[in-house]
């Protein structure tokens, strides 16, 4: 009895064995992961160098002494009959290039509007300092040119008087006039002296594609004379009028600005609203439709000043005009925005007026606060504004609205560049010029799309912590496409070069397909190929995902064709590969999914545990029947051996 008692306790043991081990292979195959791997796996780490970027600044409002800086006095009067402006202009000019000058250049860009009946007449030109003489000055398109007779040294100034009549074309657009409502848009209306650079003097012509604003920061001083109905918006800040007869004679302060500009109407009402400061003052059109949004643009205005000055830094003038025109869309001058009367009307899009205000505002950072080439590098100023106008939302906690603008921008190119074909945004205006379409889209939708590529990259803090590097480093100065590039890679700490050079510089777009997935063990290989151009680096998102595992890591594809591979932790028989999900990169497939799904039978770890556990359990009955067998053999011999 006892030995039979041995071989229940045997049996007892396995069937324990089987409950134990039963249950562990069971639940082995339901369990789940997912693996995120670090941002950005294959780039370089996220480490911060110092802010201070050695670049080739020349011109700091707040730690440069701007003593030396061009100063240009104006004693003007509009006279709204012939729609002209009679001015003397003495320009107090200082040699601050290391070089001698026997020239000085002017542009003179209401010439550029003599088929509209526009013009600027310059009817003399001399020189105080009995040093120089003027011995000739020629007008030579837009351009104005002033021969010395004996060069001016660096650190030598003279003081240069002109006087001109600027007549002001019969158009609804930023330099010009209109008779219903009465009003007069008075922007870049003065001979002002063309930029020094390691070029010489910018000759670059004016464009009506875009702008061609390229000024150094100087002081500004005006006297004005206008009727005295007349309203009037100007860059600089007021400071007392006095009147005579039917006139009256407004006197604004000396300041360090990039430019002046002016709009006078006897039709103008005004809202005012002061912040930090600054006052912000909205000029709109006396009518029942516009006075609503008329009298809320200058609160519009104090909002995005708020927001800007928290991502960038200080707006730095004491004043902001917000002025509606008759022409369309907006345009941006220092201290002073010009924007649409039809957006101010109830019917029109909100959104449409907001944005186009933010837009205007952003300008002032860049290209007035911090000046750039506009005419030979667009692709600075206007994507940034594009993009602010965006981030304006997010910052104010409208996210949802800020991603449904970014999706139509998203949609709207990628339409026109299938159609179009991509176009590379290092372009300047005379290629604008001469192509006639697609800068709007190109320099304003794609520039902006590929900013918040970049912002997406890098992430909102950083991002923005280059441009209060860029703003700090070069604002009253002048920024060069190459300084943006070297302000991103110092700041961040990483080599962003081959960002840039794809998506500034290089025409086409991805065009990512996942082919060849096939498996070696627990491992999943498969090859990423681009087909649109075999010099894209891209960062991409890749998802493995199965039924009991989803496995999400960021990995670099190079050239043409990348052979990546992942590593399961599961068993599976089946699943599928995406990449670029929800990932904001422009590509040709932007309305489909990059997926492709994959059956494969893989022995993992895991897999061999599950099968090892599996042959124990085979093994149980095996044992049970010897023990049972040894045991009943064991009781026979004994039985015969009594």
């Amino acid at each position: 009895m006892r030995k039979i008692t041995n071989f229940k306790l045997v049996f007892l043991g396995s069937l324990l064995l089987l409950m134990l081990v039963l249950p562990v292979t069971l639940s082995t195959n339901r369990q789940t992961s997912t693996i995120v791997a670090d941002k950005m796996t294959d780039a370089p780490p996220l480490t911060r160098k110092s802010e201070t970027v050695d670049c080739n600044n020349t011109h700091s409002l707040l730690t440069e002494d701007f003593t030396t800086a061009p100063s240009y006095q104006f004693t003007s009067e509009l006279e709204p009959e012939t729609a002209t402006i009679s001015s003397e202009m003495q320009l107090n000019y200082t040699n601050m290039e290391n070089t001698s000058l026997t020239q000085l250049v002017f542009h003179l860009h209401p010439r550029a509007f003599r088929d509209y009946d526009g013009d600027i007449e310059i009817m003399a030109i001399s020189i105080e300092e009995e040093t120089f003489n003027i011995t000739e000055w020629r007008v030579m398109a837009d351009l104005l040119e002033v021969d010395l007779n004996v060069p001016i040294q660096p650190l030598e100034h003279m003081n240069i008087h002109i006087y001109f009549v600027t007549t002001l074309p019969n158009i609804a657009s930023r330099f010009g006039y209109v008779n219903d409502p009465e009003s007069y848009f008075i922007t870049n209306w003065y001979p002002v002296l063309a930029v020094y650079d390691v070029n010489g003097w910018d000759r670059s012509p004016y464009t009506f594609a875009g702008e061609s604003f390229y000024y150094d920061m100087a002081f500004y001083e005006l006297e004005l004379t206008v009727p005295k109905n007349f309203q009037v918006a100007c860059s600089l800040p007021f400071q007392q009028q006095s009147s005579s007869g039917t006139t009256k004679q407004l006197i604004y302060e000396k300041t360090l600005i990039r430019d002046i500009a002016i709009a006078a109407s006897p039709e103008f009402e005004t809202s005012i609203t002061k912040w930090n400061g600054k006052t912000i003052t909205s000029f709109f059109y006396k009518d029942q439709e516009l006075d609503f949004r008329g009298s809320q643009a200058d609160e519009l205005g104090k909002e995005t000043l708020i927001v800007y000055t928290e991502a960038f830094g200080e707006y730095v003038w004491d004043t902001l005009s917000i002025v509606s025109f008759p022409g369309g869309g907006g345009m941006e001058y220092p201290g002073l925005v010009l924007i649409s009367a039809e957006l101010y009307l109830n019917w029109t899009s909100i959104d449409r007026y907001t944005e186009v205000i933010v837009h205007e505002i952003a300008h002032q950072y860049i290209p007035f606060m911090l000046g750039t080439d506009s005419y030979h590098e667009p692709y600075i100023d206007e994507p940034f504004a594009v993009w602010c106008s965006i981030y304006y939302y997010e910052a104010i906690g409208q996210t949802e609205a800020a991603d449904i603008i970014w999706d139509l921008e998203y949609g709207s190119y990628l339409k026109y560049a299938g159609g179009n074909g991509d176009v590379s945004l290092d372009h300047d205006m005379s290629y604008w010029e001469a192509v006639g379409m697609g800068y709007g889209m190109v320099i304003y939708t794609k520039g902006a799309l590929v900013l918040e590529m970049l912002r997406q990259y890098l992430g909102i803090e950083l991002f923005l912590d280059c441009y209060r590097a860029m703003y700090d480093q070069f604002r009253g100065g002048n920024l060069y496409f190459t300084d943006f590039i070297n302000i991103f890679n110092t700041v961040s700490g990483l080599s962003l070069d081959w960002f840039f050079n794809q998506w500034f510089y290089q025409t086409g777009l991805p065009w990512i397909e996942i082919e060849s997935i096939t498996s070696t063990g627990s491992v999943v290989n498969f090859t990423i190929v681009n087909k649109g151009g075999d010099w894209f680096k891209l960062p991409l998102s890749i998802e493995l995902e199965t039924p009991y595992e989803t496995i999400t890591q960021i990995r670099w594809i190079n050239g043409s064709s990348t052979n990546l591979s992942l590593t399961l932790n599961h068993f599976t028989e089946n699943g599928t590969i995406t990449v670029a999900k929800n990932q904001f990169l422009l590509r040709k497939q932007y309305t489909s999914t990059i997926s492709a799904d994959f059956e494969i039978t893989i022995i993992t770890s895991s897999e061999i545990t599950n099968q090892s556990s599996l042959a124990i359990l085979a093994l149980v009955p095996i044992i049970i029947i010897s023990v049972y067998n040894y045991q009943r053999m064991n009781l026979k011999r004994r039985k015969k051996g009594k």
